[in-house]
């Protein structure tokens, strides 16, 4: 009978365990909804993504970035435009038209912006936004 009891007691407190760990890493969830405006060519400057230098050598991994010490950003693009996204004024990834991106934060505050450059030269932008990290936030971005 004592064993039985201590099998119980084991198996009860594993499942609470458990189930508190996962609790804990959860993050809440956010939603930003944006609408673009047009940028001027000085402040589009700011925000160039990166290019690739001709014969060198890529990167085989991307590394680890994303943990439970980043804050994931959903992007989801319903503007029509292939847009930017810059995360604290670095070029972090590119958003298809109509389509969805997950990319990250590092914690603290966070300043967000997407840039859509068009052929004759002209810029639509969206944010900047300064949420704080430390959540998955959706980022809807709209024309």
């Amino acid at each position: 009978m004592k064993k039985l009891l201590l099998i119980a007691l084991a198996i009860f407190a594993t499942s609470t365990i458990s189930v508190n760990v996962a609790n804990a890493q959860a993050k809440q969830k956010k939603v930003i909804d944006s609408k673009g405006m047009v940028l001027s060519a000085k402040d589009a400057a700011k925000y160039a993504a990166p290019t690739n230098k001709k014969g060198a050598v890529g990167s085989k991994t991307r590394g680890d970035i994303y943990g439970s010490n980043y804050s994931d950003i959903v992007v989801n693009n319903y503007s029509g435009y292939y847009v930017e996204i810059y995360v604290d004024g670095n070029y972090r990834t590119s958003v298809s038209p109509n389509s969805k991106i997950t990319t990250w934060a590092m914690p603290g505050k966070t300043r967000l912006v997407g840039v859509a450059r068009f052929s004759d030269g002209s810029y639509t932008s969206w944010g900047p936004i300064n949420p704080v990290t430390g959540y998955q936030y959706t980022w809807n971005i709209y024309n």
